[in-house]
């Protein structure tokens, strides 16, 4: 029993086990990522450029922020 408190507090780990891994080897690599960028972006509402990300970012932003401002004003009267 120990020994099993041990592995799931992290106390005692298996040497070779994923504690020390390299947190990249988790991704995909590019070339395995290139044929599945349209189909996660398509799921996710997400342009597959990072220049449109960020424009559809700002424009979320400033909506919610418009929504927040809209909320405040009505609340506060």
């Amino acid at each position: 029993m120990c020994l099993r408190d041990g592995l799931r507090s992290g106390d005692v780990f298996v040497p070779g086990s994923r504690r020390y891994a390299d947190p990249a080897t988790y991704l995909y690599t590019p070339e395995q990522w290139s044929p599945r960028r349209s189909e996660y972006c398509r799921l996710v509402g997400k342009p597959p450029t990072a220049a449109d990300a960020l424009e559809q970012g700002k424009e979320e932003l400033h909506a919610a922020l418009k929504r927040l401002r809209g909320a405040n004003t009505t609340t506060a009267t």
